[in-house]
């Protein structure tokens, strides 16, 4: 999925906080749609840090990723570029916020992360 698709997505998943049952205009089948598209984005997250990661690191965010464990998948993410001083740029840093804030789980660790100029 290209970067620009991928904070979209994030994005546009933000609305799930927002669901209630009974407010008009959202189906319990929107939802999962959003639900997935929130899913596969999030999956799609730590491909950009292959690079960059140790392979156990990697191998122990798959493993969350595929359990659909999204916090542990970000709290991984996240904790592993910091501990490893891996620099992130201004998109992933925005993509990474997308998550967190779809998830609506604080954004504090990214201020911890180094950025790539």
């Amino acid at each position: 999925m290209p970067r620009h698709e991928l904070v979209q997505t994030l994005r546009r998943s933000l609305s799930i906080r927002a669901w209630r049952p009974g407010r008009r205009g959202s189906t319990c089948e929107t939802m999962r749609v959003e639900h997935r598209e929130l899913a596969r984005a999030i999956r799609c997250l730590p491909e950009r840090f292959t690079d960059r990661l140790p392979d156990r690191a990697l191998q122990r965010i798959s493993i969350a990723a595929s359990g659909g464990q999204w916090q542990q998948v970000l709290d991984d993410l996240i904790g592993s570029l910091h501990a490893h001083n891996q620099p992130v740029t201004a998109e992933e840093r925005d993509q990474l916020r997308a998550a967190l804030e779809a998830l609506s789980l604080p954004t504090g660790p990214l201020h911890d992360l180094d950025m790539r100029h």
